[in-house]
């Protein structure tokens, strides 16, 4: 997504990269990893982009603990990037997905961080509210996830402004529950920053959304990661079996193909396709969104304010701990 700053600066938003996710389920034997590769490849890509600005919005990794060579991949891939373009500005910052709960355990945003270094002025790896500088007088106000630090007194911390054009953040633009730690401050953020258009994060369906009829722009994620993250059916597509039968298996190559079956219908073998599943149109219709389809605005933190209102603050600290080891 690029944005252009009124002095003219222009800045690339790399949504939610999710580095290190793992493609499996459905997926033929003879393509494993190659979705992975495509992946990394995308956001190679995303890097190289012609721009003075560019700011991957949180989430680069999927899981605090990811394999070595995943977070390798995302050093160099930043590396070469800034060596190629000195003069270009790489902004990394952290999503809820980078760090574990745990506050002050090392994991793969940790590692990344210390890789980059401190050599490398043109690349910031950007944990805590900060300020990037984008002209004489603009300023952008960066501001990723922190585990335990209300996404309000980040934003207050950073004072105010007339001369921040954008504010980027990774957090929430729903409420779970009231408990609204992670949610976009909209109304403070027009206060602090009467000039600033909001861009966030964290939400993987790109668009424009009303926060207390304040406009928020979301990035989306780098790539859908699941059918109800794709609406135009760019990577994942749904056929019934008719339409499968009748459609050119050259097309189906390089998408995810759910197909619905009725009952006493079976999947289909042998399609030459990125990952292959299927779903009982009776389920489609009856259940709630999969797991797999809400993944990417799973937040343990709301179900157990939900589900344990009653049980005391301390006891659902253990149960998260548990559910969140470092």
């Amino acid at each position: 997504m690029e944005v252009e700053t009124p002095s003219g600066v222009t800045v690339w938003l790399i949504g939610d990269p999710h580095l290190g996710r793992k493609f499996e389920t459905g997926v033929p034997l003879d393509r494993r990893g190659e979705r992975e590769a495509r992946q990394l490849q995308k956001f190679k890509d995303e890097l190289a982009t012609d721009c003075d600005i560019n700011i991957m919005v949180g989430d680069l990794f999927d899981h605090p603990q990811v394999s070595l060579t995943t977070i390798l991949e995302a050093t160099d891939a930043y590396l070469n990037a800034a060596q190629n373009n000195p003069k270009r500005t790489y902004v990394a910052m952290a999503g809820n997905h980078d760090r574990s709960r745990q506050l002050g355990s090392i994991g793969a945003w940790e590692l990344f961080r210390r890789l980059i270094g401190d050599d490398h002025p043109n690349i910031w790896v950007v944990d805590k509210p900060t300020f990037i500088d984008c002209g004489d007088y603009e300023q952008i106000a960066c501001v990723p996830w922190q585990w335990g630090k209300p996404v309000v007194e980040q934003i207050e911390a950073m004072g105010e402004s007339e001369h921040v054009p954008l504010v980027v953040l990774h957090h929430d633009l729903e409420s779970f529950g009231g408990d609204d730690t992670y949610l976009v401050p909209a109304q403070l953020i027009r206060e602090l920053f009467p000039n600033a258009r909001i861009i966030t994060g964290h939400w993987h369906l790109e668009g424009d959304y009303k926060l207390g009829g304040v406009e928020v722009t979301c990035t989306g994620s780098l790539e859908p990661y699941t059918h109800a993250e794709d609406p135009n059916g760019d990577l994942y597509v749904t056929l019934t079996v008719e339409e499968l039968a009748a459609a050119d298996p050259a097309d189906l190559r390089d998408k995810a193909v759910r197909v619905l079956l009725r009952d006493g219908d079976e999947l289909p073998i042998g399609l030459d396709c990125l990952q292959l599943t299927g779903k009982r149109i009776s389920e489609l219709e009856n259940d709630e969104p999969s797991v797999a389809d809400k993944l990417g605005t799973f937040d343990w933190k709301a179900i157990l304010d939900e589900h344990l209102k009653e049980v005391p603050g301390y006891v659902r600290e253990f149960i998260d701990e548990r559910l969140h080891p470092a």
